[in-house]
């Protein structure tokens, strides 16, 4: 109906959703939390860190949502099929990690966790690049170490799809925002006409800054209507 009378539509599309791994085994893992990780996308400039959720479908937490949020567009004409990169350990350099031939030497790979990652999620990364569960560090390859640097730095999961339809948080999306007088949130076309929440294209990285938004924004707009009634009660 707003299009139709002149306003700028930016096509909506959800926002704030999990990434879909269909039968990945990394889902074994579901319920476990890494307190700090960077999420980004392949063929984007999408990077966000924060906490991940490995579910029983796939990745969630913080760092996913936001990076579902500022991606909404781009992964909705991607059709959600794209490749996303965790980074496990993002405050620990690649030098730190190959450093372990010396210092972990005569230590068993698999059976040690390292850098504050949980132990299940260690071993469930170590075991998808080194065949020999008991290889200590001093016996790894250039391979096997290039492989186990990219396992940690640069781990790639196939998406396949997003949150069940109609559980996603929030739409990105809506009445442009040039349109908009953002102290009244008004209509900049037709004088009166106020609009807020979702119906414009405002989306943030958790739901409570969505509400918050919404909220504030029919705040606005009410105090505005009020000083018009107030006036035009006035004038009359």
């Amino acid at each position: 109906m707003l299009e139709n009378h002149g306003y700028k539509i930016v096509p909506p599309c959800p926002s704030l959703f999990t990434f879909n791994l269909p039968q990945h085994p990394i889902s074994t893992l579901m319920g476990l939390v890494v307190k700090n990780v960077q999420v980004s996308i392949k063929d984007s400039k999408i990077v966000t860190d924060g906490p991940l959720l490995i579910t029983h479908w796939g990745l969630s937490g913080p760092a996913i949502l936001k990076a579902s949020a500022w991606g909404a567009t781009l992964l909705a004409e991607r059709k959600y099929d794209f490749t996303a990169f965790v980074d496990w350990i993002p405050e620990v350099g690649k030098e730190e990690i190959t450093s372990m031939r010396e210092s972990m030497a005569k230590k068993k790979v698999t059976a040690n966790a390292l850098f504050g990652l949980p132990a299940r999620l260690w071993q469930f990364l170590i075991e998808q690049v080194l065949v020999d569960k008991e290889k200590n560090w001093a016996s790894l390859s250039k391979v096997e170490m290039s492989d186990i640097v990219t396992q940690l730095k640069k781990c790639s999961f196939a998406v396949k799809g997003k949150t069940t339809f109609k559980e996603e948080f929030v739409t990105a999306g809506g009445v442009s925002l040039d349109q908009i007088n953002f102290k009244t949130f008004g209509s900049k076309l037709h004088p009166g006409l106020y609009m807020a929440g979702e119906v414009i294209n405002i989306d943030a990285v958790t739901g409570g800054f969505n509400f918050q938004a919404a909220w504030t924004g029919g705040y606005i707009a009410a105090m505005d209507m009020a000083r018009n009634v107030a006036l035009t009660s006035h004038s009359d």
